[in-house]
């Protein structure tokens, strides 16, 4: 019998789930700092907060902001490190470009040493833009990818 998976945008209710994982997952360097319970609610409220869980366990997130502009701007974007190279990170990518089809262009920031982040989001058509330091005001750099409009990405499969 295979996995189950399912997606859930989260909702108040679910940010202690979500400081749980970020504990987890958080890098302080390449993620910067966790978020506490104060932070999971404003993020929660703040965007369309996606949960994905395999079998009942919470094993990857993702976050989608509408900006005026029709852009829009992906963010906490993380998989559970023992359930990385699993196509999940994949998988809640391609979730998330498909809630925003309708964006004029997509973009997201990613830590320059986070090359397996960065592999992903160029496998799904996003190209380097720009780098702004400090763009967490953490001290890192962040490297700014975009791509034009969410919808299929056309990869191979998960």
């Amino acid at each position: 019998m295979g996995l189950t998976r399912a997606f859930k945008r989260a909702d108040a209710g679910d940010a202690g789930l979500v400081v749980a994982f970020e504990t987890e997952v958080t890098n302080r360097k390449l993620y910067g700092r966790p978020l506490d319970h104060d932070d999971a609610l404003s993020e929660i409220s703040g965007n369309q907060y996606y949960l994905l869980f395999v079998d009942e366990c919470l094993v990857a997130t993702g976050a989608l902001r509408w900006r005026e502009d029709a852009s829009a701007y992906l963010s906490n974007i993380a998989v559970l490190p023992g359930r990385r190279r699993q196509g999940l990170g994949r998988g809640m990518m391609n979730h998330l470009l498909s809630l925003c089809a309708q964006a004029d262009t997509v973009d997201l920031a990613v830590h320059p040493d986070n090359l397996p982040a960065i592999a992903l989001y160029t496998a799904v058509k996003f190209s380097p833009t720009d780098v702004k330091d400090d763009f967490f005001g953490d001290g890192e750099p962040r490297l700014i990818m975009t791509r034009s409009g969410g919808g299929n990405v056309a990869t191979r499969p998960e």
